[in-house]
């Protein structure tokens, strides 16, 4: 955050806009990857919100314990296949609007349309192109990680 200071000024923006009206909070802090020496008590009486990535249910609950009215707001990527919370995986939400909707559900995704080599995790990954791919899903676009647990989603759908 320290080299790119206008994040947090960004996220809480929009998480004021998605407040209620006449919400108002003054304070807010961007909880996306806790250390395991967090203070979660010194987070819940200097902020009053907080946005929480994925798995971070234990950190959010331990500072909710402090301060009862604290309010969180899930972390969600817009770029790829990432829903914040223990019940949610995006892949079969997105399966289920496809089936609803009559589509394959790789319209929701983006494919490299020839064979890839990328770098994910310090991993070389080839990743075939969408001619040569088995299964449509193997020519996905991966991100973060070489277990293509993640990937780049379709804007246009």
């Amino acid at each position: 955050m320290t080299r790119h200071p206008w994040v947090l000024g960004v996220l809480l923006g929009a998480v004021a806009l998605a407040s209620p009206v006449g919400a108002g909070f003054r304070t807010g802090v961007v909880f996306y990857a806790p250390g395991s020496g967090t203070d979660h008590r010194t987070i819940a009486e200097k902020y009053e919100l907080g946005v929480v990535g994925r798995d971070n249910g234990e950190h959010a609950a331990r500072v909710r314990d402090w301060n009862p009215t604290f309010r969180w707001y899930s972390y969600n990527s817009i770029t790829d296949n990432y829903v914040s919370g223990p019940e949610m995986d995006e892949h079969p939400l997105l399966e289920a609007l496809a089936a609803r909707d009559g589509v394959d559900v790789e319209e929701a995704y983006l494919h490299y349309a020839e064979d890839t080599v990328v770098e994910l995790g310090g991993e070389r990954v080839t990743i075939p192109g969408w001619d040569n791919a088995a299964d449509k899903a193997d020519s996905r676009i991966p991100v973060y990680s070489p277990s293509r647990d993640r990937c780049a989603t379709n804007f246009s759908t």
